[in-house]
C-alpha cells in the first residue's frame, strides 16, 4: 500500500495547533486557492463519526464526490479520517500532534491504493505524492501563520 508523509515542526504549542485544527473552518483555510477540491459539508468536529463532504471538480463536467469520516481519535495528539466514498480505492489520513521542544511537531501520515490496483498503485503512486507534497507543504505553512500570530490562542489568522 503506497504511503505518503509530512511533518514540521510549528513553534506554538500543541493545545493551540490542535484548536486550530478544530476550528469550523479549518479545513477551507488548509485547502489551495487553485484547488479544485470545494467543502460541501462539515458534520461535527474532528470526534470519530464526524464527516466532510467535498467535491472535486475535474474536467467539466465531470465532479466527484468525496467521503471523510474521522475514526481514530485521542483529544490533543490525534484524528484520523477515512475515504467513505471518493477518487481512491482507499484513503486513511493520520494527523499526529507531538510536543518538540517548545513547539509541536504536526505529522501527516496517509495510507492509500488507488482505483485499480497494485499496477496502478505502483506506476500512479508516485503522482499523487508528488501532488501531496504540494498540498501538504502548503497546509502546514498555513497552519504555522494561524498558530504563531502573535497573541494566538487558538489559531487567529495570518498577521
Amino acid at each position: 500500500m503506497p504511503r505518503f508523509e509530512y511533518s514540521s515542526v510549528i513553534p506554538a504549542p500543541r493545545s493551540v495547533v490542535w484548536a486550530f485544527h478544530e476550528r469550523p473552518d479549518a479545513v477551507q483555510l488548509l485547502t489551495t486557492p487553485e484547488s479544485r477540491v470545494h467543502v460541501l459539508e462539515r458534520r461535527g468536529g474532528l470526534e470519530p463519526g464526524a464527516r466532510v463532504v467535498f467535491e472535486i471538480r475535474a474536467i467539466w463536467p465531470l465532479h466527484i464526490r468525496w467521503i471523510a469520516e474521522h475514526g481514530e481519535y485521542q483529544a490533543g495528539s490525534l484524528f484520523t479520517d477515512h475515504q467513505l466514498e471518493g477518487p481512491f480505492r482507499s484513503w486513511t489520513h493520520r494527523h499526529i500532534f507531538t510536543d518538540e521542544g517548545a513547539g509541536t511537531r504536526l505529522t501527516d501520515s496517509i495510507e492509500f491504493r488507488l482505483k485499480g490496483g497494485p499496477v496502478i498503485d505502483f506506476f500512479g503512486s508516485w503522482i499523487v505524492k508528488l501532488q501531496l507534497r504540494a498540498m501538504f507543504r502548503y497546509r502546514h505553512a498555513i497552519t504555522l501563520a494561524y498558530c504563531t500570530k502573535p497573541g494566538s490562542k487558538s489559531g487567529g489568522g495570518p498577521s
